[in-house]
């Protein structure tokens, strides 16, 4: 059991002491990082940090594939006292401009493709000032640039690094809103490490642990894994989900006790056809978070792993995570997301904000701990979904997280989820924005009007749905905004189905009627 720890930079120095050789981290391809080695090399990435300048508080983004010197890049950035910023390598350029110019990020850590894609010009279009690479080959004699290899090998000396204390920001994490642009969520310290403790107390996981890790830092699901892992002493394995043999390989070969994922991992890994062929003995749990599966997925989960504990879970990146189903109740309730978790209250509150009876639908609402502090330079976002209430049992006013979704208790207090409140779209795991896919498809010229939306699929929890509004010919603008898609928009928010339509209905004011166009175009 890890020893008490109020910071990022704290629980890996207390790992390291506890489990010194033991392997941190390890990549699908052989690398491997003790917990002696992440620490100081973390430890000497963050003086080099401090010595380009970056100051308690200062934002730091991390722009890579996942790789160990991600992981150190974390570590580092928490230790110098920085807020670190983790970008999706699967953005694309204009996003990561926005998202660096709106939290003011001062240096960028990326690998060289990842600077390619922000482009070498990013210092001169941003608020970057100097950029780390991970690769030698991307390095360059610009007084901007900086070889990672060679910032851990700096002979910079300090007494102490910066003081860093629970209440302190440790990061923010970006996620697609309602306005077309990316919102960051403000998380501490506190918040991260309270998610790492609470969540690896109910999943039980201590040094013998070996996790697979197929999702990306940037989810806040997926960060929570790899400070979970280092801070209770597992080791865990790098890796990104590409083909599901890949999957049941890995499980076999490294002897993997861990695993989480969203509905379309778990739904491809059911239907691989060749799955009797691996041993998966092993796996002592698997996690589900960013989405609900079907009931019939969790009956073919419970087949495929019958030794496995299968945990459904739920939370929203604004309070990290809410709520989770025991295993033992996995086949009596498969389509509940079971009770709060541990220093945790889930409410569900009808339009008054009062609360709801048994079955009563409302909005799911969240007490207790891993609130965020809201958003990113967004006080008026932040009102909305961050609010003071004061319920029947509560001594006083508390910050409690309205989160948008529609849900009901049943009779035992189990929590059941129904879908979005608003027109957030949730496709592969990801939340989406559907006016920053809008706002792409209105560059095309002869683009009249677009909506999109998600439509419901068993796969994908929805699929992305665009409307087109045009004069143009219908295969000819078809072709045009699936070539736009593929180079303004990451992969997951790319749509699957057009359609395309010489009129859209408009309410009384003149604006298009989105309620109207989801019940005209809704379904697949």
């Amino acid at each position: 059991m890890s020893k008490v720890s109020f910071s990022i930079g704290e629980s890996l120095t207390y790992s390291a002491d506890t489990y010194s050789e033991h392997i941190a981290v390890s990549t699908t391809k052989g690398e491997d990082l003790s917990f002696r080695d992440l620490e100081e090399k973390s430890n000497r990435l963050a003086k080099f940090l401090i010595s380009c300048n970056i100051r308690k508080g200062d934002r730091v983004g991390i722009f890579t594939n996942k790789s160990p010197e991600q992981v150190v890049s974390i570590y580092a950035v928490a230790k110098a006292g920085g807020v670190f910023v983790l970008l999706n390598h699967k953005l694309k350029k204009d996003q990561i401009v926005y998202i660096c110019n709106n939290c003011n990020i001062k240096l960028l850590i990326a690998d060289s493709i990842c600077i390619q894609i922000a482009g070498n010009n990013i210092c001169s279009e941003s608020s970057v000032e100097k950029i780390i690479s991970t690769d030698k080959s991307s390095a360059t004699d610009s007084m901007a640039f900086y070889c990672f290899e060679t910032a851990l090998n700096n002979e910079m000396t300090l007494d102490h690094l910066p003081r860093v204390v629970g209440e302190d920001v440790a990061s923010i994490i970006y996620t697609s809103g309602s306005t077309g642009k990316p919102k960051g969520v403000i998380v501490t310290h506190r918040n991260i490490i309270d998610g790492a403790d609470i969540v690896s107390r109910y999943l039980s996981i201590c040094e013998k642990d070996r996790i697979l890790s197929l999702l990306p830092f940037s989810f806040d699901y997926g960060l929570n894994q790899v400070i979970s892992s280092i801070k209770y002493g597992a080791q865990i394995y790098l890796s990104d989900f590409v083909f599901e043999m890949d999957v049941f390989k890995y499980i076999q070969e490294f002897k993997i006790t861990g695993l989480a994922g969203v509905p379309i991992i778990w739904i491809k890994l059911a239907n691989f056809p060749y799955l009797r062929n691996f041993d998966v003995s092993s796996l002592r749990y698997i996690t589900n978070s960013g989405g609900k599966i079907s009931k019939n997925y969790v009956y073919r989960l419970t087949e495929i792993f019958p030794q496995t504990d299968i945990y459904l879970m739920y939370g929203l990146t604004e309070a990290f995570r809410s709520t989770f189903l025991p295993p033992s109740m996995v086949k009596k309730k498969p389509e509940s997301i079971g009770k709060a978790i541990p220093n945790v209250e889930i409410y569900v509150l009808n339009a008054k904000g009062q609360l709801c009876n048994p079955e009563e639908k409302g909005e799911i609402a969240h007490r207790g701990a891993l609130i965020s502090q809201g958003y990113w330079d967004n006080p008026e976002a932040t009102d909305k979904i961050i609010k003071y209430i004061k319920l029947p049992n509560m001594l006083i006013k508390e910050k409690v997280v309205f989160s948008g979704d529609e849900g009901y208790l049943d009779k035992d207090g189990d929590l059941y989820f129904l879908g979005r409140k608003d027109e957030m779209i949730k496709s592969s795991g990801y939340r989406i924005s559907p006016t920053e896919i809008e706002e792409v498809f209105y560059e095309e010229p002869g683009v009249e009007g677009v909506v999109a939306l998600g439509v419901e699929d068993i796969e994908l929890g929805q699929k992305i749905k665009v409307i087109i509004q045009t004069r143009l010919d219908v295969q000819e603008i078809t072709d045009r905004i699936k070539k736009l898609s593929a180079i303004k928009l990451p992969v997951y928010m790319q749509p699957h189905l057009f359609e395309v339509t010489p009129s859209m209905p408009v309410t009384s004011s003149g604006k298009i009627d989105r309620s109207k166009i989801k019940q005209l175009y809704g379904k697949v």
